[in-house]
Formats: C-alpha cells, structure tokens, sequence
C-alpha cells in the first residue's frame, strides 16, 4: 500500500475513534443527565436554599438558613438539626414521579384540595419550588403530589422524608461538640465532685479533690454520657421558677470546656413521671426530657476515675524481670544474641539456675502487668502496710526497661475468712485492691517460666526429621522447597505434610521432670523407646535427639530423655498416642502407601 494511502486510512481511524468516544462520553453523557433530571419533581440546589417552608392544615413550620446554620424559626425559635435538614433537601433533590397524571379535574380524589405543601425558597434570584402533598394511593405504598399544577405519584417513603415533624427537625443535642473537643470539664452531683483537664499528649489529669493521673478510657466513657446526650421531648412550660424541674438544686452538674472556645454546662434535676430527667444547659431557659439512663453507672467516687494501672510499661523496652512468689526468687534477662532456637527478644533464666524461658509465658506476664488494673484505691499517703500484709509480700516484682525501673508488691491477706488482695503499684505511694485473678497471673515461678519444649527451634532452621516408631523409620527431609520421604520409602510430600510433621515435633512439651537420681533404661523403657525422634538442622547438626520409654506408672504420660543429658522428663500420653500417631498416618496416606 502506498504511504499516501496509508495515511489517509490512519486519519479516517483517528476520526472514528473520535467519534465513537464523543458520542460514548459526551451525548450518552448528556442524554442520561437529561433523563434524570426530567423525571425529577423538583429542580433545586440544595446549597442555594435559603428557606423550607411547611404548611399544614393546622400549623406552619418555617426553617431559615441563618451564618450560624439553619433554625427554626415558625411556630417557634429553636436551633435546627443541621443534618436532618440536609436530609430533607437531599431527599427533595431526588424525588421522582412513579406515574404522571398531568391536569386533574377533582383534586379532592387525590387529597390535594387540602394539601400539605413543602416550599423551598432559594434566595435572590432562585426559582422558588413548591411540593403539595396529597394522600396515599389505595396501596398505601405511593402518594399523590403535585408541583406546578400537575399530578404525580411518588414513592411515600421518599416523600414522608420531605416532610419532617418539628420534633424530627429539631436540635434535640444538649453539645453540639464532640468529646474530642473537650479540654476539660467539671461534674458535681449529691455524692462527689471532681475536675480534670486534658494534657497536651491527649491523656487526662485530675485535678480535684485530688491531683492524679486519670484513667483515660474511663474518663472518654463518663463525659461521652453528658456530651451525646439528647433530648427526649421538649418542654413548653418553661417558667421562672427553677425548682418546678428541680433546678435550684441539681443532682447532677456537667461543665464541659472547649479550650479558648469557651463552656457549657448542663444540669439534671428532678425525675419526670416516665423516668426521664429533666435538663437544659445554662445559657438556655428551654428545658427538656433526657432518657433517665444518662445517669446510670455514673462512678460513685473520684477514685472510679482515677488511673488504677498497676504500672506504665512499654513492654517492648523491658530488659530484665526479677520476682519473688512466696519466697522463690528468679530474675531473667531479655536475650538479643538470637542463634538456634532463639530469636531476637527471647528470654532466659539467670537464677537460681541459668535455663531457657519459654518466650510466650514471660510475653504474657508483661502483657498481664502492663494491662493489670486495681479494682479501688483503699489507701493513700502515710500507710500502715501491714494492715494489707505489705510489710512482708507474698509477691514482687521489679521490671527494668531501656531508662527505668519499677518494683510491684503485692499481698494475700485474710479477712473474716475471705481473701483479699493489695497491691503497691510502681511507683505511686498508695495501696490498691486487686482482682485474685490478677495476683494469680504474675504470681510466676521457676517451673512456669521455664521453656519446656524438647525441640527449641525455629521452624525454618528445620531440615530433616528422623522418627524410629517401634523399629519402623520414617525419614524426611527439606531443600528449599523440595520435601522428600526416604524411608521407609522413597517419595516426595507435600509443603503442607511437612509443616504438619514439623509442628507436631515443635508441640513437645515435658510437664515435669523425674525426681530419681539414677536412670535406669529398663525403669524408664528407654533400652526399648515407643518413640525416638531426632531432628537436624542446617549442615546435619543435631538440634535435639530424644528417646520416649514407656509410659509412666499412673499411665498418663511417657518417660523422656534426651540423648545430651541424664534428666527424665514425663510429657503427656496425647503425643505418643494420638499427635504422632496422626502425623505418620498422614504423611505414609498422603505419599499413596
């Protein structure tokens, strides 16, 4: 083809792919706007509305878009629900005709000789729209409108939404601000008083009766209950008389401060006849019904409010942890090095004997103290410590981190026959009382710390696995991805068989030791094992290589013994019997013998 050809053939191409995307983009574009809006009933810009106005048979309502927002402000003045205005405009904007019957000669069919009509004024030099509402059509699903004249059945639901109620339309927010917002607040109610302010790293301080730190969560959920609150109903009679509702003496008195923006203050007084409270805010004579549940489970006292954390601790930064239960001393230090079986952050036992600790457990008693919290603050200052056997504590606790320390003492003490317990946090010079619970959680020892499993490896640094099942050998290996059975034959297993295998080994655990001193094979059954498994690591290097006797005299666990040392451990029979059992029943099916 010549070059003139084929550039007249390109310009023909361009010209219809211009084409086809003007009219794929732009008329279809048009064309769909253009059915939108012509099955819509109204044409208005919900920004430029100034003014909605309801008439009713019985009762205007007339809401005004004022710099401050929008307010009611026929058959009364009020504050309006911004967002439930803004619902009604967006409803309005979107209202469309389900059926269209242009012109009728009897109105009254259709409930329109005495229509509700919703009007929506759009300011200088906006078309004003009118809606006239009629009744329901006999389904009561739809109902009859009309706009300029012309009959139309819309959606009900949809049309409903237009026509709010004042109460609907009404600011029933006792705060228009958020708890984010406050900065500080005061409450005095018949029981206690107490003030707080919010720091600058957003944590909260009390600041009366008594100046402490707060705790944070409690205090969000106490001023949340004032700051959501809202009204139930409002009350028209509103005379000077403040002791009609109980305000000459509220029980209850909220002040929320909002930085350089100023306060407010809402009262609760007396109880209405349905159970609500009745409240209004200072700077406003409107009184209102709140639901009465506002003021259930308020706190008591200040100390419900106060941070009752046994200790500020960044687990993390924690390097070393030393306790004494009942005398029993073990201090365990935070190891770095990482190597076989380790990992950076693992930990271990320096005394009374140097042993590994199992990671998990220590994990779990830092995350029980930094989470452990009193359930009262019962003393303060100068205290006598052994009227809560602090003078001689079952259990403490001394944590070091990258810049601190702190020391935790607790006690069990019995009084008229029931255990209670106390605690000194880091710290602080008070006395705390403690769920059993908590105590019982850090209340740790030797034999809790220690790492009991026989395997003490990473799964990754695993790559062979030797098991001799009662003179039967399986024997599995790993190269990168490649997983291969070679006895008691030769096969390949999948990445999932291997990991099975691999977790059962891990799962070992012994759960106490042998007392003898002497280890005789034929006692324990080690000269004829069940079981012996030996795994390697990286280079052939045997990372452990145990040997399962018989089972112990009770018959609830099996004897073991590692081949690097003389201590017998006793581990539960579920290994023998039923985790090992499915593993090599699953690897010998899964490889089709």
């Amino acid at each position: 083809m010549k070059p003139s050809r084929i550039a007249v053939a390109l310009l023909i191409l361009v010209a219809l792919e211009a084409g086809y995307y003007f009219y794929d983009t732009r008329i279809v574009e048009k064309r769909a706007e253009r059915e939108r809006v012509a099955g819509l009933l109204l044409d208005i810009d919900q920004d430029k509305v100034t003014k909605i106005t309801i008439r009713r048979p019985d009762e205007n309502m007339v809401l005004a878009r004022k710099k401050s927002g929008w307010t009611i402000v026929e058959p009364l003045e009020a504050d309006a629900d911004p967002g439930k205005v803004r619902y009604i405009l967006y409803k309005a904007g979107l209202l469309k005709a389900a059926r269209n019957f242009g012109k009728v000669s009897n109105l009254a069919d259709y409930g329109l000789d005495e229509p509700v009509t919703v009007t929506f004024d759009q300011g200088d030099g906006g078309k004003t729209q009118s809606l006239e509402i009629g009744c329901r059509n006999p389904t009561g699903s739809m109902r009859y409108v009309m706009v300029a004249g012309d009959v139309a059945m819309a959606n009900g639901s949809d049309v409903n939404a237009v026509l709010p109620t004042l109460f609907d339309v009404r600011d029933r927010k006792m705060f228009r601000k958020s708890v984010l917002d406050v900065t500080g607040f005061q409450y005095k109610s018949k029981s206690f008083s107490v003030s707080a302010v919010r720091g600058a790293d957003k944590s909260w301080k009390l600041t009366s009766p008594v100046e402490a730190d707060a705790d944070d969560v409690g205090v969000e959920a106490f001023i949340r209950k004032f700051m959501t609150a809202e009204a139930a109903g409002f009350v028209d009679d509103t005379d000077a008389n403040p002791g009609r509702y109980g305000f000459d003496n509220p029980e209850y008195e909220f002040t929320a401060t909002f930085g350089d923006k100023g306060s407010r203050t809402l009262l609760l007084g007396a109880v209405s006849k349905d159970g609500d409270r009745y409240a209004r805010m200072t700077d406003s004579g409107q009184v209102v019904m709140v639901s009465g549940d506002i003021v259930s489970d308020l706190p008591e006292s200040v100390m419900k409010l106060r941070d009752r954390s046994l200790v500020s601790l960044e687990t993390d930064s924690v390097k070393k942890i030393s306790l004494v239960v009942s005398g029993e001393a073990v201090e365990l230090e935070k190891d770095d090095t990482g190597g076989t079986g380790g990992a950076d952050g693992a930990w271990r036992i320096t005394s009374p004997q140097p042993a590994r600790a199992d990671g998990a457990v220590v994990s779990g008693l830092l995350y029980d103290l930094a989470e452990a919290t009193g359930v009262d603050i019962v003393a303060e200052g100068e205290v006598d410590l052994s009227e809560y056997g602090l003078d001689n504590p079952g259990l403490s606790i001394k944590v070091v981190t990258d810049s601190d320390e702190y020391t935790i003492k607790a006690a069990s003490v019995d009084k008229g026959g029931v255990s209670r317990f106390y605690v000194i946090p880091g710290g602080l010079p008070l006395v705390m009382s403690v769920e059993k619970s908590v105590y019982d959680s850090l209340a740790l020892k030797y034999d809790d710390l220690l790492d009991k499993r026989l395997f003490a490896v990473k799964s990754e640094e695993i790559e062979r696995i030797n098991i001799n099942r009662v003179g039967q050998v399986f024997d599995v290996t790993k190269s990168g991805d490649d997983y291969r059975l070679l006895s008691p034959h030769e096969a390949r297993v999948t990445h999932d068989q291997w990991n099975r295998l691999v977790w059962a080994v891990k799962s070992l655990e012994y759960e106490r030791t042998d007392s003898a001193k002497d280890v005789e094979d034929a006692k324990y059954g080690f000269d004829k094992p069940e079981l012996e498994i030996t795994v390697y690591g990286k280079s052939g290097l045997v990372i452990n290589d145990i040997a399962i006797g018989r089972k112990t005299p009770g018959g609830d666990g099996y004897y073991v013994r590692s081949a690097s040392g003389d201590t017998v451990y006793i581990i539960d029979k579920q290994f023998v019997t039923t985790t090992m059992v499915n593993s090599l029943d699953n690897l010998w099916e899964a490889t089709g013998r």
